[in-house]
């Protein structure tokens, strides 16, 4: 977009009247989505040639557009005193949206994806969103500028998803760039498979999807059943334009609390493992998880597990396991070859061993392919389902840990029981207790939300694969200068130089799996459950 086509409408109503207008900028265009200009820097603002602040026409227009925000103001106070009781009614919903939309200035999608003229797959070119552009990326990553990584952080952009946004794929093609070929032999031959449970924000999905993209893995994406229409037909259609992009066909109505998640990631699990879908590893994500790998570093990082799978194992909490069920392997159902049901592998007591983890992790074909054909998990899923809390953190933990199951690549529950939590490397999170480590500072279900501060403090140098979470309502900004840098890794500065062997190679689960596979066992009274955390706290 031209730098004279800029526009943002000033969201603090007082100050942008006060000013008469003279700060607002207006450009008519058909297709617009949502930015937040709380805070946009007024040396970010750019007045059209055509519109000037003497003009009585502009000024008539300022003049109404004031008493457009100052109603919405008046109008929703007293609605909201008259609907006191009826917080949740349409009316008053439809109010407040309506007043939200002057925060709001508009990114011009004809200019940005659905001009013919415009290139469609166009290689090594990140196309930024025009609300973005005069962001310096490139000194938000060096970290280096205080003063300016502060000054971004105090004009943060935000977006809302268009329901105008173009849908057709010329026009997701012309926003992103999808590689048709693999990038190179060794990621051609170690496809890699991915499942993530979502429900908001597609544009930004489109993104992430678009910048470590690569032709020959498989992406499945299992909708929660309560998301809105436009965002489930959104979905649909980049599943349309994309082969190798598919959708459940089941939708399970998930929450915060975990219910329901593990069941979509099984949809995903079904969906994924036939003959015909090949890939190595499947990596479950959740809906604002980041990649912070390239798909080059992925595949050497799966290729340095050898076959091992990256779940996190600690002790279960208080409150998520119902104790008083029966868990044994009988009652479950578990295998679907009934003899495994009575006697456990290894002459463990056939009975689930419970652990914790985080829902983010990499599982080898063997172990999918395990759950998938050997393990019929619905009563054991149903039975955890009754607990109110991270219900969804129990369930793979505990098949990776559970010693009489046997599961490939997977753990033994040996450490937890010496007191010992095992780590992973699939997801980066700072939680509430390190929120002092949290460069932005903010919180959302006590755990950091990353912004600006965050792409050189955390992210950048990070040994993770994926991040947790990064929210365009929160900060666009972060968001898109960080997916550029994973584009530019992807597509002009190749290679795996960044990345720390000894950080995956002696991961306990990677080392348990190792000794396993060299001597038939492990000599669990010698294995070292420890592993040195400062590997990987950033």
């Amino acid at each position: 977009m031209k730098e004279d086509e800029q526009y943002l409408l000033e969201s603090e109503f007082s100050d942008g009247i006060r000013a008469g207008c003279s700060n607002v900028d207006l450009v008519n265009g058909q297709n617009f989505g949502y930015i937040d200009s709380m805070r946009v820097s007024r040396a970010n603002r750019r007045r059209p040639k055509n519109i000037s602040s003497d003009d009585p026409s502009s000024n008539r227009s300022c003049l109404l557009i004031s008493f457009a925000v100052t109603g919405c103001v008046v109008v929703t106070f007293f609605a909201a005193i008259t609907l006191i009781q009826l917080q949740h009614s349409i009316l008053l919903r439809t109010l407040l949206e309506t007043c939200d939309k002057f925060k709001y200035s508009a990114i011009d999608y004809t200019a940005y994806s659905a001009d013919p003229s415009l290139p469609v797959n166009q290689a090594f070119v990140f196309r930024r969103p025009p609300n973005v552009v005069n962001l310096d990326c490139a000194k938000l990553l060096e970290g280096t500028d205080k003063d300016y990584i502060r000054e971004a952080a105090t004009h943060r952009v935000k977006y809302k998803d268009d329901p105008r946004l173009p849908m057709d794929c010329a026009s997701i093609k012309r926003r992103n760039y999808f590689a048709q070929k693999s990038a190179s032999k060794e990621e051609e031959n170690f496809p890699i498979a991915v499942s993530r449970t979502v429900f908001k924000d597609y544009f930004f999905l489109e993104t992430e999807l678009s910048v470590s993209y690569a032709p020959q893995n498989w992406y499945c994406y299992a909708l929660d059943e309560k998301t809105d229409e436009t965002f489930r037909a959104r979905m649909h259609s980049l599943s349309a334009c994309l082969s190798n992009v598919v959708i459940t066909h089941r939708e399970w109505k998930m929450d915060s609390a975990g219910h329901n998640m593990s069941f979509s990631h099984l949809e995903c699990m079904k969906l994924l493992s036939t003959k015909e879908r090949k890939w190595n590893y499947m990596i479950l994500l959740q809906n604002h998880d980041v990649a912070l790998k390239t798909n080059e570093e992925l595949v050497q990082i799966l290729q340095w597990f050898g076959g091992a799978n990256d779940v996190e194992v600690v002790k279960t909490p208080w409150g998520r396991v119902n104790y008083n069920l029966n868990w044994t392997f009988e009652h479950l159902k578990l295998f679907r070859d009934e003899f495994r049901n009575i006697i456990g592998a290894n002459g463990y007591e056939p009975k689930l061993a419970f652990a914790k983890g985080l829902v983010e992790s990499s599982f080898s074909r063997p172990a999918v392919e395990f759950m998938v054909n050997e393990l019929n998990l619905e009563i054991m899923y149903l039975q955890l389902e009754t607990e109110k809390y991270g219900v969804d953190e129990i369930s793979l933990p505990t098949l990776q840990a559970t010693d009489a199951i046997g599961l490939p690549g997977g753990f033994t529950h040996k450490c937890l029981a010496k007191g010992i939590g095992v780590g992973f490397v699939s997801r980066f999170t700072i939680w509430g207790d390190r929120m002092n480590k949290c460069g932005s500072h903010h919180s959302r279900h006590y755990l950091c939300v990353f912004g600006v501060e965050d792409l050189s403090l955390n992210l950048r140098d990070s040994v993770y694969l994926f991040a947790n979470k990064l929210m365009p309502e929160f900060d666009f900004g972060a968001i898109s200068c960080w997916h550029e840098t994973i584009f530019n890794r992807t597509q002009l500065d190749r290679g795996t130089h960044r990345l720390k062997p000894e950080v995956y190679k002696q991961l306990p689960t990677v080392r348990y799996h190792a000794e396993k596979k060299a001597n038939g066992s492990v000599d669990l009274d010698k294995f070292d459950c420890h592993y040195n955390i400062s590997f990987y706290t950033t």
